[in-house]
């Protein structure tokens, strides 16, 4: 008879499911909404219709039939002849649904570097982040509740991203965050949990170091001398 799979790797295995399935699927929205990519990979929708006759086409579109479109054909939707892609206001002056493809890491980083180098370098630096997950897993606790939730969050992240960067070579960001002119950059939910992941690791990295220095500073126990156990001087007999 197996063991039974520890509290840890069951955790890992929800919770990373989790986050990729709204991950990809919140994605997949972001196109089929916000971009005619879905729309065009129909063959009358690339005749010159308008974005209302491509969303009646794209409706009648059984939804195996859009997502097998959104990971096989649909690449660069907004920079197709006559695509319009619109931000969607959610909350005026705040959040935006725009659609924006990602070279790059966070803050665009390497976003201009060539695609030869950054498509191979993103892929190993993915897998990377996986491995050592999945290893340091091996090495903790199933009473480490917080660090399991935080490394999780960022293990569904990293795997969601990644296969953006399988299939598109870019990531995938939709969610504007902006007061005024300053935008935060535009990200996805995979980001958002590998933010949440990491703020969770510094909070169990910062409350593990409190702890440390309170043990440090709790006096230790003075030792104290048994009354009922007689001293060297008093055992010696009287003279």
């Amino acid at each position: 008879m197996s063991p039974p799979v520890a509290l840890r790797w069951k955790l890992l295995i929800v919770i990373g499911l989790a986050v990729l399935a709204v991950d990809q699927w919140t994605k997949f929205l972001a196109v089929k909404y916000l971009t005619p990519g879905i729309a065009m990979t129909h063959e009358e929708a690339r005749r010159g219709m308008t974005p209302d006759e491509r969303s009646t086409i794209m409706a009648q579109q059984s939804l195996s039939a859009q997502l097998k479109a959104f990971y096989t054909e649909v690449r660069d939707p907004c920079h197709q002849p006559g695509a319009r892609c619109p931000a969607v206001e959610v909350v005026p002056g705040f959040w935006n649904w725009r659609y924006v493809q990602n070279p790059g890491a966070a803050w665009g980083l390497l976003a201009d570097a060539s695609e030869k180098i950054r498509v191979p370098f993103f892929w190993v630096v993915s897998l990377a982040a996986i491995a050592f997950i999945v290893g340091f897993f091996r090495k903790l606790k199933d009473e480490q509740i917080l660090l399991v939730i935080s490394l999780s969050l960022v293990f569904g992240g990293a795997i969601g991203n990644f296969i953006d960067r399988l299939h598109l070579s870019y990531v995938i960001d939709f969610i504007d965050w902006y007061v005024g002119d300053r935008h935060w950059p535009t990200f996805n939910f995979a980001d958002a949990a590998i933010t949440t992941g990491v703020a969770l690791l510094m909070l169990e990295w910062l409350v593990d170091t409190i702890r440390g220095k309170s043990a440090e500073e709790s006096p230790a126990p003075s030792a104290t001398v048994d009354e009922t156990t007689p001293t060297e001087d008093s055992a010696k007999p009287a003279q």
